[in-house]
């Protein structure tokens, strides 16, 4: 729509750019008639020589089935139509992982996997938290109980036998870590 100086919109300005559209979104379907979403930008400036109107004939999540198809909005024909294949290298590789890592370019079983895998990821948090408080709580509690004197332990008899398998001992550097 086209403004004038206090703001407010002409008439005349917007229902040309109303047809443009129009015209625009015509040109698309009549393109693509096996679209399933179309992307039509309604222009906030100054009218525009071309529209680029994005189509896409697969689900949600899956670039590599969009194009961009740029028309004329004076008469509605086609321009150019872009696609997944004419980007770059980068741009195809960003367009591809922004909707693998959260599932969507696999549909309802990728976005399952991806869910369980985020269930999987709070499981490991919570355990590594828990295993963390549980060795602070104990090493709290050994350094309390080393203030008071340690008990000598027996020393054996002459003649004794030594058990077979002496108790082991923890250093004071392995119980500290």
């Amino acid at each position: 729509p086209q403004l004038h100086r206090d703001g407010e919109a002409s008439a005349a300005g917007a229902e040309a750019e109303g047809e443009a559209l129009d015209r625009a979104f015509q040109a698309a379907i009549a393109h693509e008639p096996t679209w399933r979403t179309l992307t039509l930008p309604v222009p906030a400036g100054p009218a525009r020589e071309s529209i680029d109107v994005r189509l896409s004939t697969g689900a949600r999540g899956q670039p590599s089935l969009a194009r961009t198809v740029h028309v004329q909005a004076s008469t509605g024909r086609i321009l150019s139509e872009t696609g997944f294949a004419d980007g770059s290298p980068g741009r195809r590789a960003r367009s591809f992982l922004r909707f693998a890592h959260t599932g969507e370019y696999w549909g309802v079983v990728g976005q399952t996997v991806a869910g369980l895998v985020s269930l999987a990821s709070v499981v490991l948090v919570w355990t590594g938290l828990a295993l963390a408080l549980r060795r602070l709580a104990r090493a709290l509690q050994r350094r309390r109980g080393s203030a008071h004197p340690a008990v000598a332990e027996p020393s054996p008899v002459a003649g004794a036998s030594a058990p077979a398998n002496p108790p082991r001992r923890r250093s004071r550097e392995r119980a500290l870590r």
